[in-house]
């Protein structure tokens, strides 16, 4: 056995090859050739409608971003909170330690 080959449930297939899975569900768990094809077509489709870029998902990530920013501007950080606490623990430090 080569570098580039494996044995997946007693079943070789190339790591090589960008198609792996497709060789592993043939060999190894007896799925029809294509079913599998239309299988994997049906998910490619459904891929590729969730990545398509279109003027309503567009606006839904524009408006997303705003009101995350809208919020963001209108609430205060941790960090600002904390550097309140900050500023407020080296007052008292101040005027106990050093009066």
């Amino acid at each position: 056995m080569s570098l580039t080959t494996g044995c997946y449930h007693g079943c070789l297939y190339d790591f090589a090859h960008t198609n792996q899975l497709f060789y592993v569900m043939l060999c190894c768990l007896k799925v029809d050739r294509n079913v599998f094809e239309t299988t994997l077509n049906k998910l490619n489709e459904f891929y590729a409608d969730a990545e398509a870029l279109s003027a309503r998902t567009y606006c839904e990530n524009c408006f997303a971003c705003l009101t995350a920013y809208i919020i963001y501007l209108c609430m205060d950080t941790h960090y600002e909170k904390v550097s309140i606490s900050l500023i407020c623990h080296s007052f008292l430090v101040r005027d106990s330690i050093y009066a």
